[in-house]
């Protein structure tokens, strides 16, 4: 009997130093769990705002910077050498100006930049490329552009 008792002692230590290992292991990788998952919080949400300020159309632009003051559409096509247009060759690119309130209360014009991507007789598929000479398509440009304009911020849900 007291084979069994001793038997049953030493499952209990066993159980327990396994219980207490896990317990430890566990301890030590919740700090990394919940690193990994804050970067990947703060990575999807910097992709959202990127795609939110990206896929801003020409008319966006002034309904949440300001005041418009110029929009002008730019259209160029390619002439072959016998003096017929090139179909495929079409350009058209679009800037929009607008007046905008910087967060030190100033008042400046920015000009949004837009690009056509659309092919023949689609409708025109504005791609925003630089909004006042910083690029959208490039990470420093887009930080950047949202620091010094409040208006490009994506607003809380």
């Amino acid at each position: 009997m007291e084979n069994t008792g001793q038997r049953g002692l030493t499952l209990k230590i066993a159980a327990g130093v396994f219980i207490g290992i896990m317990a430890a292991l566990l301890v030590y990788s919740i700090p990394g769990w919940v690193r990994k998952h804050q970067e990947e919080q703060r990575a999807s949400e910097k992709l959202d705002r990127d795609l939110w300020l990206e896929r801003m159309t020409p008319e966006q632009f002034p309904s949440r910077c300001g005041k418009l003051l110029k929009d002008q559409l730019y259209r160029e096509t390619s002439i072959s050498p016998g003096g017929k247009v090139i179909e495929g060759d079409r350009f058209e690119a679009r800037d929009v100006t607008v007046e905008v309130t910087k967060l030190n209360g100033k008042k400046e014009a920015v000009t949004a930049e837009y690009m056509n991507l659309s092919e023949g007789g689609e409708e025109p598929r504005w791609d925003l490329r630089t909004i006042g000479g910083w690029k959208t398509f490039d990470d420093d440009g887009l930080s950047m552009l949202t620091y010094l304009y409040s208006c490009l911020r994506k607003p809380s849900p």
